[in-house]
């Protein structure tokens, strides 16, 4: 069986089906790792379908927040769902479970995780 990369719609229905701010995260990864992998030609569709609403304010900007980031640097815009109400999250969220670097991300989480309250370092985003 051929690999298939996961779409931001695979993601968010892996995330909802998961507890835990651990393995949420390493599900990211894996969708990172995934994405760029692929040629810049092909990733597009993978972040075009509107993914299902996990329920969790925090995830769900961290869905939208993935779809602006990978879209402006792959030079497209970003899909039209990422503008929803519900993909932005306030208070911020740290999706990493570490909070002594809450106040660095404030000022060095990629601007498209920004837009959606969601708190990262770059380095977070990261594949292992």
């Amino acid at each position: 069986m051929a690999y298939e990369p996961w779409s931001l719609a695979d993601l968010a229905d892996r995330i909802a089906a998961e507890d835990g701010v651990d393995r949420r995260y390493k599900l990211v990864l894996e969708f990172v790792r995934g994405y760029l992998d692929e040629p810049v030609s092909t990733r597009g569709a993978l972040l075009s379908r509107r993914p299902s609403l996990i329920g969790d304010p925090g995830w769900d900007a961290v869905v939208a927040g993935l779809a602006d980031h990978y879209a402006f640097h792959d030079e497209q815009p970003p899909p039209t769902w990422t503008s929803e109400p519900e993909r932005f999250c306030f208070p911020p969220f740290l999706p990493v479970d570490n909070l002594g670097v809450r106040v660095m991300a404030r000022v060095h989480s990629p601007a498209g995780f920004l837009r959606h309250g969601v708190l990262l370092m770059p380095e977070d985003l990261q594949p292992v």
